[in-house]
């Protein structure tokens, strides 16, 4: 065993809608090191709060940082860590290099693995999926079926729903949307309340920042224009 509940600290209740649940510090038990035998939590350090021993694996490098906190039936695996103030409840899956931090969120059936991370006061819930070296920050929002890949940023208040995908190197910021069916992937960037959705793809070089355009219907979009960034 890498970690036991710590015997020094009182639990912490908390109410979870009309359910209560208690918490459990952890503590380290060994040295946990990467694989090149970086320290990356030293024996006796205090983690964060558990429910159960199926939120934290005991193999691996996974951890939970002093503040940080996982509960109900979700799990962190692998090489996972959750950090900060971050919460994964429901049934959420961080597993493999995952990072949940700052003020993060990340319940339902959402999945983040990869060196995916989410950070800042993101959420990220429903069946949404964030994978390989994306981020999710700032405020942002990825819930329902939304898939995020690659090195796809989402930030600044943006969301990304329905059945989305934003993948490759494409951004969504500045409070866009992009939902429906839509896609958006090479180096694309959607910004400033674009929304972007049914069956639009959005790719290539192109910018959308003209706030408030609309990008619908079967759309294709894959130049820069500079009339679509004003």
């Amino acid at each position: 065993m890498k970690y036991q509940i710590s015997q020094d600290e009182e639990d912490v209740k908390i109410i979870e809608g009309k359910t209560e649940i208690i918490l459990h510090r952890i503590v380290a038990l060994e040295d946990i090191v990467d694989e090149k035998g970086y320290l990356l939590v030293a024996k006796g350090t205090k983690g964060g709060y558990i429910e159960r021993e199926d939120n934290l694996s005991q193999e691996g490098t996974c951890w939970i940082g002093m503040d940080a906190v996982v509960f109900g039936n979700a799990q962190v695996r692998d090489d996972a860590h959750v950090s900060g103030e971050a919460i994964v409840a429901g049934n959420a899956q961080i597993f493999e290099k995952g990072k949940i931090f700052g003020s993060a969120q990340v319940y339902g059936h959402a999945q983040v693995f990869g060196c995916a991370e989410i950070s800042e006061d993101s959420k990220v819930y429903g069946d949404a999926t964030i994978r390989e070296f994306a981020r999710v920050d700032s405020n942002a929002k990825v819930y329902e079926c939304a898939d995020i890949s690659g090195q796809a940023h989402i930030s600044g208040h943006a969301e990304v729903f329905g059945k989305a995908k934003v993948f490759e190197n494409a951004e969504i910021f500045n409070a866009a949307k992009v939902y429906g069916n839509a896609k958006v992937y090479g180096h694309a960037g959607i910004m400033e309340y674009v929304e972007v959705y049914d069956n639009a793809e959005v790719y290539g070089a192109a910018r959308i920042g003209k706030e408030n355009y609309v990008v619908n219907g079967d759309t294709k979009l894959s130049v820069y224009d500079d009339e679509l960034c004003r």
